[in-house]
């Protein structure tokens, strides 16, 4: 398991949490504070994670999110991902389907 820490002025704007599992990389939670979206804090994380599982030989990355999330699946579909598999009511509060998406790593 690995994670990553984006810090501005000492402060937390975002992190992310993966795992290697069999030869993929696999995304636990990444999140980045609203005020710092759009200026490239979610894209150095996401490329950090991606060489940390390079280190290791993956081919592809793997993530869940939640199916009304437009914003993350805009971000995920721009950086390489696509929807590869649905969870039905995955997620609890609200109940809703998660969806599964791949990136190969480049």
């Amino acid at each position: 398991m690995a994670g990553w820490v984006a810090e501005e002025d000492g402060v937390v704007r975002g992190f992310l949490v993966a795992r290697r599992i069999g030869g993929d990389l696999e995304i636990l939670n990444f999140a980045v504070h609203p005020d710092s979206r759009r200026r490239g804090v979610g894209a150095g994380l996401l490329q950090q994670s991606f060489a940390w599982g390079k280190t290791f030989g993956a081919e592809k990355s793997l993530l869940e999110v939640r199916a009304s999330n437009l914003g993350a699946l805009r971000f995920y579909e721009k950086h390489g991902f696509e929807v590869i598999g649905r969870r039905k009511q995955y997620y609890v509060a609200p109940v809703e389907d998660a969806l599964v998406l791949s990136a190969p790593l480049k």
